[in-house]
């Protein structure tokens, strides 16, 4: 029994042994910046100061923290990545620089018979390194019969290799003594990509449904939908009901031959159209002076009494609904006209009318304006 107990404390220490020179590897290839962050995010006490050694910070992370804990730090987990890529990158390249010929002596000595039928030789590799643990691949008697005549230096490929049998050799050590733990990591991980999954897919579909009440093909004019209302409002008999009103409006959108997003997309940049164009004249706008002087002169021919003369009351009501103006801005504008040249103004009235608003102006009432041409 004890020496029983004794072998598993042995079996311990070595196992442990061999997690922290693993862990030492992956935390000297990151930076003094990332070793500092990696320390205060461990929650470790005393605080390294900024001027500490790489091996220092080293060093307290390994003493004080578990691999364990190191193994729920994303820049760490991040590093033993970027090791893996690294090592699956070189081993690419040499497989890269075989003949196809041999590559496929090496997925039928790895008994992956299924890659032999693949026709791009890239192809074949990549698979074989995705699907074939770095160490099998590497032990292959024909790869490492052929690696010696290729491109690649004896230098390049013992780095190469050595980097692998470390990384194996670490990732056994690790999920031999966290397997349980990496076991209820793993599921939760998965449980999480699940739940990942079903929302990505329904944010795809509100997506696409988004996209299809996007798409509009096909949205009449304005005009165009204006008449198909007036066509169907002519057919109709009856006061509108509600049941009415549902059908008037599927009929409508069957003329059109738009869907209800076009339908009420199309309505209601009509409608604000017109809404705006009522609101923005009542606004009590000063209008700018030449504007002003132009419409006058569209104006008057319009409603002229004599040749390019009127009535300033008709006048008045006309230039002021175009230009969404006061009275009393039409009225300083005009004497401002009439000042500058643009107009004459004329006194005197009908004699049949009862209320004349005249244009009053220092105690004189006036009530024709004629154009004059310069």
């Amino acid at each position: 029994m004890i020496a029983q107990l004794e072998q598993e404390r042995k079996y311990e220490v070595i196992s442990h042994q061999t997690n922290t020179k693993a862990a030492v590897r992956i935390l000297k290839s990151m930076t003094e910046a990332e070793l500092r962050n990696l320390y205060s995010s461990l929650g470790l006490v005393p605080a390294i100061v900024e001027t500490a050694p790489k091996d220092f910070v080293v060093s307290k992370i390994v003493e004080k923290a578990s691999v364990n804990d190191l193994l729920q730090k994303r820049e760490f987990v991040l590093r033993m990545i970027e090791s893996h890529d690294r090592i699956s990158s070189g081993l690419e390249k040499v497989l890269n620089n075989l003949d196809k010929e041999t590559i496929i002596e090496i997925c039928k000595e790895l008994a992956k018979e299924e890659l032999t039928k693949v026709e791009k030789k890239l192809e074949i590799v990549q698979r074989l390194v995705a699907e074939i643990p770095f160490d099998k691949i590497w032990k292959s008697r024909s790869l490492r019969k052929r690696t010696t005549s290729q491109k690649v230096s004896n230098a390049y490929l013992k780095r190469l290799s050595k980097e692998i049998s470390s990384l194996n050799h670490d990732i056994r050590d690790i999920e031999k003594r966290h397997q349980e733990s990496s076991l209820e990591s793993l599921s939760e991980l998965d449980n999480k990509i699940q739940n990942a999954i079903g929302e990505l897919r329904h944010l795809s579909e509100q997506h696409e449904s988004f996209l299809r009440l996007l798409s509009m093909k096909d949205v009449p004019t304005a005009f165009a939908y204006l008449e198909g209302f007036r066509k169907e409002l002519v057919s109709l008999q009856d006061t509108l009901s509600p049941e009415k009103l549902c059908e008037f409006i599927e009929k409508v959108k069957s003329r059109l031959q738009i869907d209800d997003f076009s339908f009420t997309s199309k309505g209601l940049e009509i409608m604000l159209a017109y809404y705006l164009s009522k609101e923005t004249k009542g606004m009590g706008w000063s209008a700018d002076f030449q504007e002003f002087v132009s419409i006058v002169r569209e104006e008057i021919p319009k409603i002229e009494i004599m040749p390019n003369q009127a009535e300033i009351p008709a006048l008045r009501e006309k230039v002021i609904k175009r230009l969404g103006i006061s009275e009393a801005v039409f009225d300083r504008q005009l004497v401002q006209a009439w000042q500058k040249g643009y107009v004459s103004l004329h006194s005197g009235a009908p004699r049949e009318r009862d209320e004349v608003k005249f244009l009053e102006y220092e105690g004189n009432k006036y009530f024709y304006v004629s154009l004059r041409w310069e």
